[in-house]
């Protein structure tokens, strides 16, 4: 990440979200976030370079954490939607 900013792909997705993730918590609960707390959720992510990629996506969104209530219900209705489409697409692929 840097000045080109980030591209979400089969490698980049997972760690991004985990950082969203510690960055969030961070914000909302105001409390110190251990990342070797979500060790066992995510065992190939390599913990060592966390907080570097969490202080790189900070820089990315310019250290702006605030979250718009129309933005966070558009992204929350969007990704249950996927949701649910991938649990449809589990069930039918289940029946065939």
């Amino acid at each position: 990440m840097g000045d080109e900013g980030l591209t979400l792909c089969a490698r980049t997705w997972r760690p991004a979200l985990l950082m969203a993730i510690v960055i969030a918590s961070k914000v909302v609960y105001d409390e110190k976030v251990y990342l070797a707390d979500y060790r066992d959720m995510l065992p190939e992510f390599c913990l060592d370079a966390a907080s570097a990629q969490e202080l790189e996506l900070l820089k990315l969104v310019n250290y702006n954490t605030t979250v718009r209530r129309g933005q966070y219900a558009r992204y929350y209705y969007a990704l249950e939607d996927v949701a649910r489409n991938q649990s449809s697409n589990q069930i039918f692929a289940a029946r065939s």
